[in-house]
């Protein structure tokens, strides 16, 4: 199977990395040396740990969403031929273990012993704000001008549920939201505008898969599935389309705009939130684009 390196998150999901590792050592049947399981000391280690990781064949991600979207942060960061990676779901939404099938426990066992593997799209990031410039890549979604999501806490997620607490701080969000005036540009066409926000994703659904945020969409299809959304009254928007974003119906609405493309190309008016995989930055100028087969995980079969 090749040399493997365990990157621990035990504080995911409120201690249930911690727990997902005992779970999984008692099932895997060989021995594991403690100098192949490094445990993450807060935000950005597990980065730095992928990103200087040298010698090891795969990379396994013991955490949620966030722990995984740092290592493969950290994998694109180097050069030469990059490591495979394997989840050991820990999060509280683990969308991107649930999308590949490594979602339960038992999946991602299977997929660590037998070996096998599949190369995914990345979403990649280019932002500048001032100056500032940022590259950062995306399994999910690559959100531009508007997010629910960055400012949603584990405790929440833990208390009221995945789906919930992403509604609640949506609707929250919602009340203090000034959508901006943005630009895009893609392929051939362009879209000027107030704009509530823009979506591109690289995969159908997310938030514990409640979410269909991008219907037809599959992080192996080599593009983009951009959702463009023309500013709105609030309470439309929080009362007639946020609830139908379950359900993959917004893209038929007044004001939406739903199309694939390779890349797309915006601006914005003043400096807006740019959510990454839930992860929170701000730009004026952003890139995004597909990288095709970016990154190669374990699956089952």
């Amino acid at each position: 199977m090749g040399k493997n390196l365990f990157i621990v998150n035990p504080g995911a999901s409120g201690g249930q990395g911690e727990i997902a590792w005992n779970r999984f050592t008692d099932l895997w049947p060989d021995a594991i040396d403690p100098k192949d399981v490094r445990v993450t000391e807060g935000p950005g280690h597990a980065s730095e740990i992928a990103a200087l990781a040298d010698g090891y064949d795969i990379l396994t991600a013991v955490g949620g969403d966030g722990s995984v979207n740092e290592i493969f942060n950290g994998v694109m960061k180097r050069n030469g031929t990059h490591p495979r990676l394997a989840i050991i779901p820990a999060g509280t939404g683990n969308d991107i273990a649930r999308t590949i099938g490594l979602y339960p426990l038992e999946a991602a066992v299977s997929a660590l012993k037998s070996g096998n593997d599949r190369s995914f799209d990345l979403i990649r990031v280019d932002g500048q704000e001032n100056g500032r410039k940022f590259r950062m890549y995306a399994f999910l979604n690559g959100n531009f001008g508007f997010s629910g999501s960055v400012t949603v806490r584990p405790w929440t997620k833990r208390i009221l549920g995945a789906t919930f607490a992403y509604y609640l701080n949506t609707i929250l969000a919602i009340v203090t939201h000034k959508p901006p005036i943005m630009s895009v540009r893609w392929e051939e066409d362009r879209y000027e505008g107030r704009t509530w926000m823009i979506m591109a994703a690289n995969v159908e659904s997310v938030s514990g898969g409640s979410m269909r945020i991008a219907p037809g969409a599959s992080p192996q299809d080599g593009k983009l599935w951009v959702t463009v959304i023309e500013a709105k009254p609030k309470l439309t928007m929080m009362f007639k389309h946020l609830p139908k974003v379950a359900f993959g119906d917004h893209i038929n609405e007044d004001g939406f705009h739903y199309f694939p493309a390779p890349k797309i190309e915006i601006t914005s008016d003043v400096p807006a939130v740019v959510d990454i995989d839930g992860e929170g930055e701000r730009a004026t100028n952003v890139v995004l684009s597909i990288v095709p087969g970016a990154v190669r995980f374990l699956t089952p079969d």
